[in-house]
């Protein structure tokens, strides 16, 4: 792995969202799922003065206090991984003080990594497609299926079929709770760069291109 990319000492970055998404990048690369661990803020301003960055497998983990009848226990997750990075604030900018990269648990592969909670994520643009083909009466597995293909794969998509389900549950029940007018207003909080994709597709065309790969 390029050295430029990999966490070391007195690497130094312009803000804090930058060092972040560096440990992000990182774990994404190397086959583990990221956390922010914790972080101190200065009184006076409110900025970072410090955040460690820890591997998603830190700690230990609680007792689960359901009773031993219990038909689905709670999965392990911690195993007390030491991985992390520390970044401290110095004259404005963002230095590592503390690194350890060694896991002891097995790294995913990169296949497996866009699983990782701390790497999925649905974008405005994405959820305004769900809800466009969904509208046209696809549903969530084929347009789930097709959304994967128009991605090259499912690890570029950035988000999973149980992701898609809980968002446009929620968005059922949002309608149902401030009534259609509301529901409708959100749409006009849409930024239109927000919901252009790459080669000009937008939503509606792209809903009805699915649609006819649905019939083929």
């Amino acid at each position: 792995m390029d050295i430029n990319l990999t966490p070391r000492l007195n690497l130094e970055f312009d803000n804090i969202e930058d060092s972040w998404k560096f440990w992000q990048d990182y774990g994404r690369r190397t086959g583990f799922g990221v956390r922010k661990e914790r972080f101190n803020k200065s009184k006076k301003d409110q900025s970072y003065l410090s955040y460690l960055y820890v591997c998603r497998k830190e700690g230990v983990q609680k007792l689960d206090k359901r009773d031993k009848y219990t038909k689905n226990p709670r999965p392990e997750t911690r195993s007390g991984c030491q991985a992390r990075m520390k970044v401290v604030q110095v004259n404005g900018k963002y230095k590592v003080s503390e690194v350890f990269l060694d896991h002891n648990h097995d790294l995913q592969p990169p296949e497996a990594v866009h699983m990782f909670p701390s790497f999925r994520e649905l974008t405005s643009a994405q959820a305004f497609e769900l809800e466009t083909v969904e509208k046209a009466g696809i549903n969530q597995k084929s347009s789930f299926k097709l959304m994967s293909e128009y991605a090259g794969g499912r690890t570029n998509l950035g988000y999973t079929r149980t992701d898609v389900k809980n968002y446009l549950n929620s968005k059922r029940q949002r309608a149902m709770s401030y009534g259609e007018a509301g529901s409708n207003n959100a749409y006009l909080k849409f930024d239109l760069s927000d919901i252009m994709y790459g080669g000009g597709d937008f939503p509606v065309e792209r809903a009805a291109h699915i649609e006819e790969k649905k019939k083929e």
